[in-house]
């Protein structure tokens, strides 16, 4: 076990720091001449991996660190830099001068090492007997016990992660068979990790520093760094970004703590107190109806949490497969989707009784973004103007086998219908072919008056006389197809004067039966199958383009309308704009039943369509949303009760740009429609996708790339909480990728968040979350907490396990965002003077999105102490401040200091969850918020309130008082 030496040149009066240490208060007073944690990259101009380096260090969760970049080609003076990081684009460097690193390195500076780079090097510097190539992935590593904290550290997080990589989706088949370079025989090295007596990590101390040699296991390039693909199909994980991010700053605290004796980390939440949030998307129709997020609300304050909710402008019913009818108008002879409506590719909606129009429908299936055949239902829709009105009327089939008639009264938002009503027979029965009828209307006896025809489940071809308005006189079959589910439809499709019938099936087989006159009607008898290449169709002869001449269409399983050109496939019918899957089709729901009608009387004939469409979605904001009144109340109610609502958007992979903006611009016009606030707030994925147009053609962390993130900051929603990033096959709220979580930004200006796996996936991954005191994002949807309480239940109360086993505040959503972003944008100043530490915090900048004086004001860091240093003799004075795990944790509103002498009699505030002024003294202490939702205050010993409202709590020997609501003030006495 070997015991590694400070640095010769490490100030002097740390030795004496060990003995008597002492931080003093400095009000708002910033640090003089700091001692800062000076780094600096060294690569060439234009290296990607040097730009995600540089990023990860100017968001480093190591306080008081700073990082510049140096040309490999000119690195100059090198000695005021602590560490150096040495990237691989060094080796194709012409002019890298290795031996100014190896004479910085002598002198008592330290570097971490790429690992490409270790030819460009002499052995004696890493402290190498030689190299071998490593030959697999070495996430089996052994750990070599070590005393160093510092080493302990880096130790602790390769093996969390080494556990993580072999869990991601792809491990297996790809990330197993990267080049994993070399390691090390050592010589003077030591291991930190290593593998069947090979350095796959080392530490070798050169001269007065060190030298950390690195594996590309980490930092890892296999995934995407900071959003920075280098067109490979590299996909984002938060995990690697994470883990690239703490083992290059654990090595800085690793170099601050020889260098300095002690080493400062930012704590990302309010006060130094590491922060968890809820993060409840809520989308269900059905949980809107049943007020699902105010009883979720409720739970969460039986067990000290709050809610954050973000919600989705299409609320849908979850895993419904509906049989419904929609429409497309033509536009000069383009049809377009109604993206206002299209949440799951539906187009417009017929409405009867101010809702969508919808028959039959199977609940519990799967996702949208899963195709089964196994769900065979759907509309069969049949436009006419059955009365003779002049506005269109729809007859239409379902799977339960009846005829459905519904009066059309014309266009207002959307175009509408009465009530259905059903056809009977001469007896007064309602008609039924059984199963799956599907209607369609032709004159085949050359009576003038259009007889009803429809298929069956069974093949069969029935027809229906009119007889007094909806009683139909019932003639029998006229064709026996031996098709499964015949759908027909009639037309002259041959132009010979004579009409046609195309029938298709279930099965995609299309069959076309040109008719005969007979003495009384047209006969359907022999016919020519057409080769569809379709697993499901459904025929339409439609004179659709107006120039007198009938086409042929089908719609498909997939919800296309193909077309036929001399009944040969002729591809499908094209929108102005790509679907989810990828393509310019025009894409329905599933088995689409495809009909022309000139729905809006402007001489032009509109597309109608029948299909199985999945969740019904209804805009919050539209005239049809059924719940507006509660959602409004709801809505009221959280704004009074100050509980955060976001935005939940919808994207796709194939949207572009314009697809994004449009979708965000109608998601601002229905919050601003509920008194909901847009600028300022934060936005995760329905359905967790995001675009990937662009995505593999543009560097630079994203510069330049207008998919769905720039989208949305452009749009004022600075903050991303959850996403499923272009190419990523991870599940983010189940997934390993997802476990070191540390947030970061785009180059955009968007902050990135992920949610962690509790309480959906692996707890052991959401422990290593919180192990590392990052912000942890909680994702549930609570739409079905009224009817499933138990099951809600266990998932709050497995985050309440996690939060108070590792000592986590409690927040909303756009708090936790707004704290990590003060966290960041915090530039902490330390300083020896008259063996006293000084501490003092201050903004960098007060033009960043996120920037609120309150939140940058509650600030707080970790102060971490060289090996020998026990924190429990010294005395603290600050607003907040607690220690653990030998560290202490302490607010810099107003500076720290630490000291063996003296006795702080002021009462111990140690936890305060969200931003306030906080005033105290040793009789007790004022606490004045600046925000709510839920407010808390932990103070070690005994005290009370006579603040109203405020729940007290005593236990372990601490004292906790929590309210719900606006922000007030509690003042608390010992």
């Amino acid at each position: 076990m070997r015991h590694f030496k400070r640095r010769k040149f490490m100030k002097k009066l740390i030795p004496i720091f060990l003995a008597v240490l002492c931080l003093t208060a400095c009000g708002n007073e910033q640090v003089k001449n700091p001692d800062t944690l000076s780094t600096a990259v060294i690569s060439s101009s234009d290296s990607v991996t040097a730009k995600n380096t540089l990023n990860s260090l100017n968001e480093s969760t190591v306080a008081t660190l700073t990082a510049d970049k140096i040309d490999a080609s000119n690195i100059g003076d090198l000695s005021d830099y602590d560490v150096l990081y040495i990237d691989k684009s060094v080796v194709e460097t012409g002019g890298f001068n290795a031996s100014a690193v190896e004479e910085y390195v002598s002198n008592g500076g330290s570097v971490f090492l790429d690992n490409d780079v270790y030819n460009v090097f002499d052995k004696e510097f890493i402290g190498a007997e030689d190299f071998v190539t490593i030959d697999s992935c070495p996430v089996d590593m052994i750990y070599p016990e070590n005393s160093d904290k510092g080493i302990k550290k880096i130790q602790s997080l390769l093996s969390d992660f080494s556990m993580l990589y072999r869990n991601y989706a792809d491990y297996n088949d790809v990330l197993v068979n990267q080049n994993y370079g070399v390691g090390v025989i050592p010589s003077t090295a030591e291991c930190v990790a290593s593998k069947d007596n090979v350095g796959i990590y080392t530490v070798n101390q050169y001269g007065n520093g060190y030298v950390f040699f690195t594996n590309p296991l980490l930092p890892n390039s296999f995934s995407v760094n900071n959003l920075s693909p280098v067109d490979t199909g590299e996909y984002l994980s938060a995990t690697t970004v994470g883990a690239n991010k703490l083992l290059r700053d654990y090595f800085a605290e690793f170099v601050s703590l020889k260098n300095y004796g002690y080493a400062v980390e930012h704590v990302l939440g309010s006060f130094a107190k590491p922060v968890a949030s809820w993060e409840l998307h809520y989308e269900d129709i059905t949980g809107i109806d049943n007020g699902s997020a105010e009883i979720f609300e409720e739970m969460c304050e039986r067990y000290g949490q709050v809610p954050s909710f973000t919600l989705a402008r299409n609320p849908y019913i979850w895993f419904r497969r509906a049989e419904s009818v929609t429409y497309a108008l033509n536009n000069n002879g383009q049809f377009a989707m109604d993206p206002y409506e299209n949440a799951y590719s539906s187009g417009t909606h017929f409405v009867t009784a101010k809702e969508w129009l919808s028959l039959d429908y199977d609940d519990n299936t799967i996702s949208y973004f899963e195709d089964s055949h196994d769900y065979i239902k759907r509309a069969y829709p049949c436009p006419t103007d059955f009365n003779g009105d002049g506005k269109m009327d729809l007859i239409c089939g379902s799977a339960d086998g009846k005829l459905y008639y519904f009066e059309g009264t014309g266009m207002k938002s959307n175009y509408e219908l009465d009530v259905a009503t059903m056809f009977t027979d001469m007896d007064g029965n309602q008609i039924s072919v059984g199963a799956y009828s599907s209607p369609t209307t032709a004159d085949i006896d050359n009576d003038g008056v259009d007889e009803i025809i429809t298929g069956d489940e069974n093949g069969s071809i029935h027809c229906f006389k009119r007889s007094d308005g909806m009683v139909l006189d019932d003639q029998g079959i006229i064709l026996e197809t031996g098709l499964t589910d015949a759908m027909p439809s009639i037309g002259d499709l041959n132009g010979d004067g004579v009409l046609d019938m195309a029938v298709g099936s279930r099965n995609g087989e299309m069959r076309i039966y040109y008719g005969d006159m007979g003495e009384y009607s047209v006969l359907f008898n022999a016919y020519e199958t057409v080769d569809t290449g379709q697993s499901w169709c459904s025929p339409c002869i439609a004179d659709a383009d107006g120039d007198g001449v009938n086409e042929l269409y089908a719609g498909t399983f997939e919800g296309y309308i193909a077309k036929f050109e001399n009944n040969v496939f002729n591809g499908y019918i094209e929108g102005n704009e790509s679907n989810y899957k990828g393509n310019n089709n025009l894409k329905f729901g599933a088995n689409s039943v495809p009909r022309f009608y000139d729905i809006d009387g402007d001489g032009n004939k509109d597309l109608v369509v029948g299909s199985l469409e999945y969740g019904m979605a209804v805009p919050i904001d539209s005239d049809y949303f059924p719940y507006r009144e509660k959602l409004q109340k709801q809505l009221d109610g959280f704004k009074d009760r100050g509980i955060y609502v976001g935005v939940h958007a919808l994207s796709n992979e194939y949207a572009d740009s314009m697809h994004d903006q449009r979708e965000l611009e109608y998601q601002k016009n229905a919050f601003e429609s509920y008194g909901l606030p847009w600028i300022g707030s934060g936005v995760n994925q329905h359905t967790w996708r995001t675009s990937k147009i662009g995505y593999d053609t543009h560097f630079d962390n994203m510069s330049g790339y207008d998919g769905t993130y720039k989208s949305q900051f452009d749009a004022g929603l600075y903050w991303n909480s959850g996403s499923q990033t272009p190419n990523s096959i991870a599940v983010p709220e189940v997934s390993a990728e997802n476990s070191i979580i540390v947030p970061f930004y785009l180059d955009n200006g968007q902050l990135m968040l992920q949610p962690s796996n509790t309480p959906n996936g692996n707890s052991e991954f959401s422990a290593i979350s919180a192990k590392y005191e990052v912000p942890i994002l909680f994702y549930n949807h609570c739409d079905y907490v009224y009817r499933e309480q138990d099951s809600e239940e266990e998932k709050i109360k497995k985050v309440d396990t996690l939060v108070d086993d590792y000592g986590y505040n409690f927040v909303q959503e756009n708090q936790l965002a707004k704290m990590t972003a003060a966290a960041y944008n915090s530039r902490v100043s330390a300083k020896w003077d008259n063996d006293t530490l000084y501490l003092s915090a201050a903004a960098k900048s007060e033009d960043i999105p996120l920037y609120d004086k309150n939140y940058q004001n509650s600030t707080g860091v970790k102060v971490i102490f060289a090996d020998g240093v026990t924190v429990d003799e010294f005395n603290i004075d600050a607003s907040v401040v607690y220690k653990k795990d030998n560290c202490i944790y302490t607010s810099l509103d107003k500076g720290v200091k630490i000291s063996k002498n003296g006795e702080n009699k002021d009462i111990n505030i140690t936890s305060v969850n969200v931003p306030a002024k906080i005033s105290k003294n040793d009789k007790g202490a004022t606490i004045k918020f600046c925000d709510g939702g839920m407010m808390t205050v932990e103070v070690a010993g005994n005290a009370r309130t006579t603040s109203k409202g405020w729940e007290t709590t005593q236990q372990e020997g601490k004292t906790l008082f929590r309210k719900y609501g606006k922000a007030e003030t509690l003042k608390i006495t010992k």
